[in-house]
């Protein structure tokens, strides 16, 4: 059981030791055993393994022996664990039938399990040894059957009262649970997938979930969680809940009727926009989403030759399938890079000269010799990845699922890791990698399977997604070759109909609206981020910066809304100092979106989350800020998912829902930190033109991207970082020095 599930019983377990002891006080030889439900009422809420529930009859059993009237307290030790074992079987047969009425039933059915088998216990051991007739039985037995029946009734009505409104608290509503299968495991495929359907439960969530990663995990691989069998929850059978709740719309399954078979040595891209059911996919198959997230499950899965179900554990699964998740500061929790590296090995019992010659071939493999000695905490973005990827390939299990776990690389960085795969899947291991940057991968991968709400639309050789590019060329959108006049500054022509050219020109300002002067920033482990930085930044333009993993970007950006502060140097916004202002004050001209958005989220509905950066400004509920939040959530296309918890957002919907919250604050300048995270290209696209129409408004966009097209297409200015300095500045794809740059050669990254 998970330690969340151990507590709970632990505390209804010691609320029926209460209750038991409590009826020591009522008069009479026996009475009724309000024990029974509430360890029915844990088996409920839990539904635990068999051997987990012997635990817990055992315990009850235990606790009724010591708090007893009876002439035979060790019959308890009995009678429980089989009131137990009833409960949970009865429970399990008729949930999917009856949700409603299960728990009553069970309990209804459990407590006379347990009190005639009680009876039965102590009569054959204290009473009928000494030859008692029928009517010594039946005086024994009658006054008992009342107060069995009396119990039954009492016990079903408090764990009915309770169990339903828990289970949506605890977001564990019932799950259809596979206990027989029709057919052996095909002991050929790697990943099967028959007939799988998953939907999400219809309980609220009230916890400040991180999004799309386990906060439970510890590692780098799935075997570091702990808790309950994945045999709990497999299902034969698919059943939806339907109807909408605050936070999800559970009538739309995440997956809906996925058959598929994964063979050895496959590579396998997944592709598919922001909340296609990408992410659960990936949850399916490494049965993560079995054990860790609540709702209903259907269809056969099988791992490695086994149904899912037949994995004692999550433990034992860990072994089969290693994991990254899109989100690697969930993975990582060593005081160094090669602590994380190294651990993976250990746990494999290798020799210590075996160990060293891994860890160094991981080093060079994933490019982490350069940061093995720091913490992983202080890395950039597209280093974290780096380091993730490598402790799951410490593991060397035979899978390996990567879930957007190139997101936050440079294109060189992504190119090694795609190498690397192709590499694995070449040796025989089987790879399935979520990725946004599908034409990159068309060289490497062997099959790709694209999602669409749940369902899989196409499951064949690797194409390029290009097609779904919209026609954004710089002339059609009317981004004509800009010039550069005296200031610095870029002069864009826009389309009619977004903006008038004469307007757009009145919006730019001679004066800089930020200005960085012979920036520099040492970390505390004496590294120079930056190194003698200077830029100006004017209203109304975009500008782009790209530069390799580690380069300075992140470090760079976040000293332009107080989050850092200069070792040396002068920033200046609207002509004011930085340095003398506080964050909050700088955050109303300012505004910053992380690169990875669960740093922001923390409310539960996206509504919520936009509303609080206002809050923080001292703009107030009324009407025209709920207005703002509508219009800002609208604009990045999340309005329908107003009153969703970000915890069920994809996370590309995660990211806009980031963005929504400041664009809402309106404010004169907009920090973007890889905005196009775990967005397709469609998705980018849009999300650029919107950022378009905001700088033809006047504002200032400055953002980091890892997309080559985007800068391109969008960036007044390009800025090029390396090794803490700024290298070069293109301006509408022309250096400074007048020399044509193609965009393919620009090696953008997300993350430092």
């Amino acid at each position: 059981m998970k330690s969340r599930d151990i507590a709970l019983v632990g505390i209804l377990l010691a609320a029926g030791a209460i209750a038991r002891y409590i009826s020591l006080f009522i008069p009479g030889a026996i009475v009724a055993n309000l024990t029974i439900a509430f360890y029915c009422l844990a088996i409920i809420l839990v539904v635990p393994k068999y051997k987990e529930t012997l635990g817990i009859g055992l315990v009850a059993g235990i606790i009724c022996a010591v708090f007893s009237h009876s002439v035979f307290p060790l019959g308890n030790l009995i009678s429980e664990p089989i009131g137990a074992f009833v409960c949970l079987f009865v429970y399990k047969a008729i949930r999917n039938k009856t949700k409603l009425l299960s728990p009553v039933i069970a309990t209804a059915i459990a407590t006379p399990a347990s009190g005639f088998s009680f009876i039965a216990i102590t009569f054959l051991v204290m009473i009928a040894p000494s030859g008692a007739s029928t009517a010594t039985m039946i005086s024994f037995v009658a006054p008992l059957v009342p107060i069995v029946l009396g119990a039954t009734i009492v016990n079903a009505i408090i764990v009915q009262v309770i169990a339903l409104p828990a289970m949506l608290l605890m977001q564990n509503a019932p799950t259809i649970e596979k206990t027989s299968h029709e057919k052996p495991a095909d002991k050929d495929t790697i990943i099967g997938l028959e007939n799988v359907s998953f939907t999400y439960n219809t309980g609220k969530s009230t916890g400040n979930s991180t999004g799309n990663t386990n906060g439970n995990s510890t590692g780098n691989s799935i075997g570091n969680n702990t808790g309950n069998s994945i045999g709990n929850n497999t299902g034969n059978n698919t059943e939806s809940n339907t109807g909408k709740t605050d936070n999800i719309d559970t009538s739309k399954p995440a997956l809906e009727n996925v058959t598929l078979n994964i063979g050895k040595g496959e590579f396998v891209v997944v592709t598919g926009s922001s909340g296609s059911g990408k992410t659960t996919f990936c949850r399916t198959v490494t049965g993560i989403i079995l054990h860790s997230y609540g709702g209903i499950v259907g269809g056969e899965i099988t791992v490695m030759g086994k149904y899912a179900d037949e994995y004692k554990d999550m433990e034992e699964l860990s072994t089969v399938v290693g994991m990254v998740f899109d989100d690697a500061d969930a993975q990582l929790i060593f005081t160094t890079v090669e602590e994380e590296i190294r651990t993976g090995l250990e746990t494999r019992k290798l020799s210590n000269e075996e160990i060293e010659n891994k860890l160094n071939d991981l080093y060079e493999m994933t490019n982490t010799c350069g940061i093995k000695d720091r913490a992983p905490h202080a890395l950039s973005g597209g280093q974290k990845q780096r380091v993730a990827f490598a402790a799951a390939l410490s593991k060397e299990t035979p899978i390996l699922v990567l879930d957007e776990a190139t997101s936050e690389l440079d294109k060189n960085a992504r190119k090694r890791v795609y190498e690397v795969l192709k590499s694995l899947a070449d040796s025989g291991k089987t790879i399935i990698l979520v990725e946004h940057m599908v034409d990159e991968t068309v060289d490497y991968a062997t099959r790709q399977i694209r999602l669409e709400n749940g369902k899989v639309v196409y499951d064949g050789a690797p194409v390029k997604d290009s097609a779904v590019i919209p026609n954004f060329e710089r002339k059609e959108s009317g981004m004509n070759e800009p010039e550069i006049n005296e200031q610095g500054m870029s002069k864009q022509g826009m389309n009619e109909q977004e903006i008038n050219e004469q307007e757009m020109n009145e919006s730019r300002t001679k004066e800089p609206v930020a200005s960085v002067k012979n920036l520099v920033h040492v970390y505390g482990n004496n590294l120079k981020a930056l190194d003698d930085v200077s830029m100006d930044l004017y209203a109304g333009e975009i500008v782009a910066i790209v530069g390799e993993n580690g380069s300075g970007k992140t470090t760079l950006i976040k000293h332009l809304n107080g989050l850092l502060r200069p070792t040396s140097g002068i920033i200046e916004i609207f002509n004011k100092n930085i340095s003398e202002m506080r964050v909050p004050e700088i955050a109303k001209d300012v505004g910053l979106v992380f690169q990875n958005p669960d740093t922001m989220l923390f409310e539960n509905t996206c509504r919520k989350e936009v509303e609080f950066g206002l809050k923080n400004i001292g703009k107030n509920e009324s009407v025209a800020v709920s207005a703002a939040i509508s219009k800002a959530l609208a604009e990045v296309g999340l309005l329908e998912k107003e009153n969703v918890n970000p915890h069920y957002l994809s996370r590309g919907e995660r990211q806009r829902l980031a963005l929504a919250c400041v664009l809402a604050m309106n404010q004169s300048i907009l920090i973007l930190d890889e905005p196009t995270t775990g967005l397709d290209l469609k998705e980018s696209f849009e999300i650029m033109e919107l950022l378009m129409k905001i700088r033809n408004e006047g504002k200032t966009i400055l953002m980091v991207t890892h997309s080559p097209k985007i800068a391109e297409i969008v960036a007044d200015r390009i800025i090029e970082m390396s090794n803490g300095k700024i290298t070069n500045v293109t301006c509408g794809g022309k250096s400074q020095t007048g020399e044509i740059i193609e965009s393919t050669d620009i090696e953008i990254a997300e993350g430092d």
